[in-house]
């Protein structure tokens, strides 16, 4: 009978190296399902799943033996994502625009979720205050927690989260004048 993937982290981390190897096997499976369906760019999507790797490696001392290991390998992979759109936010920023129905409009789902064009972001926010634009940056490009940007920003919570709100839905409003302007 095969062994869940609890059961090898628990001999990998016992120093079991056929079972750590079958594991980082499964780990790889995935990170490159999770990876693959939000990146398009093969290239990029190899470097984040070896990035996931590596930190499933560093960090495996962190799992707890008889807790889900599914969810703390997801979590892996979603940081590593998420670093990687933040590096490749910062690095090409307001460099290449693109045709706006490949934009994805920020809601208030996670935006790493998805590649946002630069430029089409950088519309998008010119539609906000100041406030609004910081509380955005900072959620949903930062990837900040409500309590975090409410702490930066001298604000209640709810306050930040209704704010944040507000601001999607200018901007989506915003986006959508555009397209049917322009």
């Amino acid at each position: 009978m095969p062994l869940s993937l609890e059961e090898l982290m628990t001999a990998a981390q016992g120093g079991d190296s056929k079972s750590y190897q079958k594991l980082l096997g499964e780990c790889e499976g995935i990170a490159r399902g999770y990876v693959k369906s939000r990146l398009s760019n093969v290239s990029e999507a190899e470097d984040v799943i070896q990035e996931i790797l590596m930190s499933i490696h560093k960090a495996r001392h962190t799992y707890q033996q008889g807790k889900p290991f599914k969810p703390w390998v997801y979590a892996i992979c979603k940081y590593r994502l998420m670093d990687y759109l933040r590096s490749l936010y910062k690095k090409n920023a307001f460099e290449s625009p693109t045709a706006l129905d490949e934009l994805q409009l920020p809601t208030s789902e996670d935006v790493t979720e998805g590649v946002i064009n630069n430029e089409l972001l950088r519309k998008a926010l010119s539609c906000l205050n100041k406030k609004e634009q910081k509380i955005v940056t900072l959620m949903k490009i930062e990837g900040r927690t409500a309590s975090e940007v409410a702490l930066n920003l001298n604000m209640g919570v709810s306050a930040v989260k209704v704010a944040a709100h507000r601001a999607y839905a200018k901007m989506k409003k915003h986006m959508k004048d555009i397209h049917y302007d322009g």
